[in-house]
């Protein structure tokens, strides 16, 4: 745990983690975004694929 919040931390002080930075740059700014977007697109189809386990599941009993 103590190891993940050295990284985190290392992460942060670096420069290309600083906020200004991320602002000055856009194309970290943009590589970022693509991520977010690309992680909540995964997030929303595992909920709709639960969903639709989920009734399926109800709909059998």
């Amino acid at each position: 745990m103590q190891f993940l919040v050295l990284l985190l931390w290392l992460l942060l002080s670096t420069r290309i983690f600083d906020l200004q930075a991320m602002k000055e740059n856009k194309y970290m700014r943009r590589f970022l975004g693509g991520y977010l977007t690309r992680n909540k697109i995964t997030e929303q189809m595992k909920c709709t694929l639960n969903l639709r386990h989920g009734l399926l599941t109800t709909l059998d009993h």
